[in-house]
């Protein structure tokens, strides 16, 4: 085994061993109210305004009809999300350092372009399973920053699975009379994360 693989798995054992099931970043709780929304098939979706940064953070929550394992599977298969992600036009994964990255290329209308290049990390259990991702130095990036996480768990004394999502992206500068592609992008495209999941997993699965 090279000393690089050997790092790489040190760091991988000690991230694990440090957040263990716990996400690396905080949930925030989910009302009374926001249960009954989620158990009558709604999506939500909150702002985030305490965030450091110019950019846009929010939370979103839905439930899937399907297991845990399942849910996860297709989560963390992310060169398969333009098969489902909305805007998500081609996923590359590539090898960096003996580690998997991966390249994405958004495509917008009015032929509005984004790429940007991301690692991840992730964990699975029966009982809660996350994958968190952040971006990666590529002189092909043409946003100026993103992260954000999955989190899912087995939602209490149903079949159903919570999926709890968390995305924070900057796009950098915004020409004058394109405020737009923020909301497009950002707010919009949001909600339909969260169905456009639902729908790939229950229908895959």
């Amino acid at each position: 085994m090279t000393t690089v693989i050997k790092y790489y798995l040190c760091i991988l054992f000690a991230f694990t061993l440090l957040f263990g099931n716990n996400p690396p970043l905080p949930l925030y709780n989910i009302t009374n109210q926001m249960h009954t929304d989620l158990q009558h098939g709604k999506t939500l979706i909150e702002k985030i305004t305490t965030t450091d940064g110019s950019g846009e953070h929010y939370h979103g929550y839905i439930l899937i009809d399907e297991n845990i394992e399942h849910v996860f599977m297709a989560i963390s298969q992310l060169e398969n999300y333009p098969e489902f992600m909305p805007l998500v036009a081609d996923a590359e994964k590539v090898l960096n350092q003996n580690t998997s990255n991966f390249r994405y290329y958004i495509e917008l209308p009015m032929g509005v372009k984004y790429q940007y290049q991301i690692s991840t990390i992730q964990y699975e259990s029966p009982q809660s399973s996350w994958l968190y991702w952040k971006m990666e130095d590529w002189e092909e990036n043409n946003i100026e920053d993103t992260w954000g996480q999955w989190v899912i768990t087995p939602y209490k004394n149903t079949h159903l699975t919570l999926v709890q999502y968390q995305v924070y992206t900057d796009l950098g500068h915004i020409p004058f009379g394109f405020g737009w592609i923020v909301d497009f992008l950002v707010v919009y495209n949001l909600p339909d994360v969260l169905t456009n999941t639902k729908r790939y997993v229950e229908s895959k699965y």
